[in-house]
């Protein structure tokens, strides 16, 4: 399983180059940033307990970056710079999601943000609590969102407010 998620995490970073396995084992060394991707989708896929918290603690400890135990993450889900970057229990990610570093989808009363397809969230962004962000939003650096976001708007503030419509 691990060496799928290896091999379609470097087709949707790079495309389907002529795609040889060393080359992806190379990449993942080599990158950290596709490391992180990697090691998070790996976790949120695997069936066990142990290696689910292994995964964990290595992302913590190595990287910075906290994921909770039941995350759902959608395809083509990247990570800009991986530094202390939080993913809460039962946060739900859509597809082509893009995070910076210091981003926190975090929880209120137990409750955990919903991100749709094609987001990106800036640096230092916070998202607490049963919040949706609608597709195609960006959320900017140091927002602080505690409302849902509509598809389609740029917000940033503390706390954040609609800004601009795409």
């Amino acid at each position: 399983m691990f060496f799928k998620i290896l091999k379609n995490e470097y087709i949707n970073h790079y495309g389907n180059k002529s795609l040889l396995i060393l080359r992806v084992l190379k990449w993942y060394m080599k990158a950290p940033n596709y490391r992180v991707v990697v090691l998070i989708k790996y976790c949120t896929k695997v069936k066990s307990n142990f290696l689910k918290r292994m995964v964990r603690n290595k992302l913590s400890i190595k990287y910075n970056t906290e994921i909770g135990t039941n995350p759902k993450i959608g395809e083509n889900f990247s990570i800009e710079h991986f530094q202390s970057i939080v993913i809460g229990n039962n946060v739900e990610i859509g597809n082509n999601v893009k995070l910076y570093q210091n981003v926190t989808l975090g929880q209120k009363n137990g409750e955990y943000p919903s991100i749709k397809d094609n987001v990106i969230i800036y640096a230092g962004a916070k998202v607490i609590g049963n919040i949706v962000i609608g597709e195609n939003s960006i959320v900017g650096a140091n927002a602080v969102v505690v409302r849902d976001v509509p598809a389609n708007v740029v917000v940033a503030g503390v706390p954040a407010k609609v800004i601009k419509q795409l």
